[in-house]
């Protein structure tokens, strides 16, 4: 009867031994939301209005998660078009999209570029897809032939025409030499 306690003692203690083992180096699984639900690789989306395309959205990855509305996107670029061609560029690090309103959010070294050569940059820009206009409340820097416009907050259309500026408005123009040009 010793011997069978003490070979039973003896498998207890190897067992104990073996779970404390496996306990320094838990694989408890994340908690639910921590993890996207679905990954989508090479993400692309286009709308059009009457057979034209008016965007395009790419993003090198795209991920759903639970409880949340929009989808994070990783390595964004947004071509926006208007009557059937390219008219600027937009990059970021990151961003959101609500696939329903298609209203974005672009986070993380955002720029746009038009066509004509303007460009915008801030940490964050927003593009209302009603409305069809880019907003930020953040600092932005905004460049144009030389010209550099800086302030807080703003409006416009994907092209940079047309700028609302809402604060700290400041602008540089480029240096001129003496003959007039610049």
């Amino acid at each position: 009867m010793r011997a069978e306690l003490r070979t039973a003692a003896l498998a207890l203690g190897l067992l104990l031994s073996l779970a404390a083992c496996d306990r320094s180096n838990p694989e408890t699984p994340p908690a639910l939301g921590e993890v996207p639900l679905q990954t989508i690789y090479g993400y692309h989306t286009v709308e059009t209005h009457m057979g034209q395309v008016r965007w395009e959205l790419f993003g090198d990855r795209a991920e759903r998660y639970a409880g949340e509305e929009d989808l994070r996107l990783f390595g964004v670029r947004m071509l926006f078009y208007e009557d059937g061609s390219l008219s600027a560029t937009l990059t970021s690090q990151r961003g959101k999209v609500d696939e329903d309103t298609h209203n974005m959010t672009a986070e993380g070294d955002v720029l746009i570029v038009s066509e004509d050569g303007r460009t915008l940059s801030s940490e964050i820009l927003h593009w209302d897809n009603e409305r069809r206009i880019i907003h930020t409340e953040l600092f932005f820097r905004a460049t144009e032939d030389g010209q550099v416009l800086t302030g807080v907050g703003l409006e416009t259309d994907p092209k940079m025409t047309d700028l609302v500026i809402k604060e700290q408005v400041e602008g540089e123009l480029p240096a001129q030499d003496e003959g007039g040009g610049p």
